[in-house]
């Protein structure tokens, strides 16, 4: 795959998810100021179970097919008819389960909230394998119509009904609707159709690969939202809330960042899956790139978080600065860990993955014990420290497999980061000034930040930079 169709698909992802998640933030700026924290807490533990069950139906079965380089029509219908009846029979296990989950926090009404927000995972069943078709064949312009129309229906939505005072079922229709509207306009805009056709010998063929997958999927999953599981339980709906609403910005760059390189990626990783050498020189590239992109927007949005949080989202919000914080951190640690996972998965060692699981999550729930003594806070620390250890475990495992030693991992990721920290430095220093005006002071610390990482990139001549620069004089011209 030449390099040309590899960054046109990041910069389409990139565009697509970008404006998709500006609009998205915009909106969630609007509800949280409409809704309570406890709105959103109910929410946030609705999600718990729904991201879990989410697991099942958009990972493995896609994989398998961006992974297979013959995937053919009769695949594609194969692991459809797969996913859409497993997405069905998992909904009414959801179903089911509502009144039993709403015993466990103590809230009849997350029953009927449930039952409806539960209704995106069949319509997401069928959303995978679109989105599979899409990666397979490098048509990443179909994403970003489709994420906008559903971004956007769903945000009118949402803030309309939360101005009308319908409380949490605002943000379980806004959620349902971009699943919705999504999944319409890539029905109306590929030419992947239906053709209910069914091969048993090519759903095991693909799932021996996929099942692992979804395997590792389901297990990182539950273990991301067993801190949110564990938090609304021991602590309060609202404590839930701070939380989450602490990691927002973080995630929301995170989200930005990680879908729009690593949807490109792996369908590009897996075309030279054979060929070790190659996979080795775009693995490193994307590490630094990685970091060259991601250590500098976590240590500003830390750098930032006061007045982001108040100026946004006001006082009221106050008690998620501190988690903010110390969550950037974390979430900066987590991106360039991922990109050690997706070569693993694209040269088809989804064994491996599963694996690590198990060397990785032990640590995890030691730590999450260990945070829990501390409250909340606890929790966020011990967070940053897994995404920490979990980074050189993924980073470690990747590299015995395509020999990209840990001394040259060490100087890819060292040095590019080393300019990250200069400039959270020079924002420190910046922010010992006092200011009266929380949006002059994001904007002197964005102008500070920006500026003095420009200065050192080209005074250390970084070709992650020299490469950024060319590449949007390509596209401007």
């Amino acid at each position: 795959m030449r390099n040309n169709s590899i960054i046109s698909g990041v910069f389409w992802t990139m565009g697509e998810r970008c404006i998709a998640q500006i609009v998205s933030f915009i909106v969630s700026i609007v509800l949280a100021r409409l809704l309570s924290p406890t709105d959103y807490g109910v929410v946030a533990i609705l999600l718990i179970f729904i991201s879990i069950a989410d697991v099942f139906v958009s990972n493995g079965f896609g994989a398998a097919l961006i992974q297979k380089k013959d995937a053919d029509q009769l695949d594609f219908s194969t692991l459809l008819i797969c996913s859409v009846i497993s997405s069905i029979v998992i909904y009414f296990i959801i179903y089911l389960s509502a009144p039993i989950i709403a015993n466990f926090y103590s809230n009849e009404n997350i029953v009927p909230l449930m039952r409806v927000m539960a209704l995106r995972i069949p319509i997401s069943g069928y959303n995978t394998i679109q989105r599979a078709y899409i990666s397979r064949n490098m048509m990443f312009k179909k994403f970003f119509f489709s994420t906008l129309g559903g971004t956007v229906v769903s945000a009118i939505i949402g803030i309309t009904m939360a101005y009308k005072g319908f409380g949490a079922w605002a943000l379980v229709a806004q959620n349902l609707g971009n699943t919705i509207v999504d999944t319409i306009v890539l029905s109306i805009t590929i030419d992947l159709k239906p053709s209910f056709r069914f091969k048993l010998e090519r759903a095991i063929n693909l799932m021996s690969y996929g099942w692992k997958v979804l395997c590792t999927s389901v297990i990182g999953t539950f273990f991301d939202q067993l801190q949110s599981l564990v938090i609304g339980k021991a602590f309060s709906s609202a404590d839930l809330a701070y939380y989450n609403k602490g990691n927002q910005i973080p995630s929301l760059v995170s989200t930005n960042v990680n879908n729009s390189v690593m949807t490109v990626l792996f369908p590009a990783f897996a075309n030279y899956s054979d060929d070790y050498d190659s996979i080795r020189n775009i693995t490193r590239k994307a590490i630094r790139m990685m970091t060259y992109i991601s250590f500098p927007l976590m240590i500003g949005l830390a750098m930032t978080a006061k007045p982001l949080i108040i100026l946004l989202l006001t006082e009221k919000w106050e008690p998620s600065i501190d988690y903010m914080k110390i969550l950037s951190i974390s979430v900066a640690f987590g991106l360039i860990g991922d990109t050690g996972l997706q070569t693993i998965k694209a040269i088809g060692r989804s064994d491996v993955l599963l694996k690590l699981e198990f060397v990785k999550k032990p640590v995890f729930l030691i730590l999450l014990v260990l945070g829990l003594n501390y409250g909340t806070m606890g929790v966020a620390v011990t967070t940053a420290i897994y995404s920490f250890y979990a980074m050189l475990m993924n980073f470690g495992t990747m590299g015995k497999l395509i020999n990209y030693y840990f001394v040259d991992q060490v100087k890819d990721v060292v040095g590019v980061a080393a300019l990250s920290l200069i400039m959270g430095l020079a924002v420190y220093v910046c922010g010992l000034v006092t200011f009266y005006n929380y949006a002059l002071e994001i904007i002197i610390k964005a102008c500070v930040g920006v500026v003095v990482y420009i200065l050192i990139s080209l005074a250390t001549r970084s070709q992650e930079f020299t490469y950024l620069v060319n590449f949007a004089k390509k596209k401007f011209k």
